[in-house]
């Protein structure tokens, strides 16, 4: 599954009716404020560079309904985060700024994302103290001695 975050139910709707006007199965969950829109993967990559492009359009749409809405409520307090998987089945969620997170969001894809939270989190679970230096040594050393 493909997975697509939104902080706005409205951005969200549009995706949600663009993927299905595109005959893409999809379904969504909402925690914490986080959305999540989830595509099937069995798309072509035209398909596929068609949908990151219009969920590019619904990012900057979130933007901008959370910059209406800030602006016009000095007590909105917006907030956001990401949700951590950890080694022994629980699930954190960190806060992040909004802001922030929509940078992070227009930069990178949502596997990619996915891919940097989670070595975020294997590595503050394991606590390897070792430099990256040495381990990419004790991985050659260690493959070294398999061959």
């Amino acid at each position: 599954m493909l997975e697509y975050i939104f902080f706005d139910p409205r951005p969200r709707d549009l995706f949600i009716q663009f993927l299905e006007s595109h005959g893409v199965e999809c379904s969504h969950k909402e925690d914490d404020g986080v959305i999540t829109v989830m595509g099937s993967e069995d798309i072509d990559d035209e398909l596929n560079d068609r949908i990151e492009d219009y969920y590019d359009e619904m990012l900057d749409y979130n933007q901008e309904l959370s910059d209406q809405s800030s602006d016009t409520d000095p007590d909105n307090f917006q907030t956001s985060g990401i949700m951590l998987n950890l080694k022994d089945g629980a699930t954190v969620y960190a806060p992040i700024k909004a802001q922030i997170l929509n940078k992070v969001v227009e930069a990178l894809s949502a596997d990619e994302f996915a891919e940097f939270i989670d070595n975020l989190a294997t590595a503050i679970e394991e606590k390897d103290v070792r430099t990256l230096c040495e381990r990419i040594r004790d991985l050659k050393e260690q493959k070294d001695r398999q061959d």
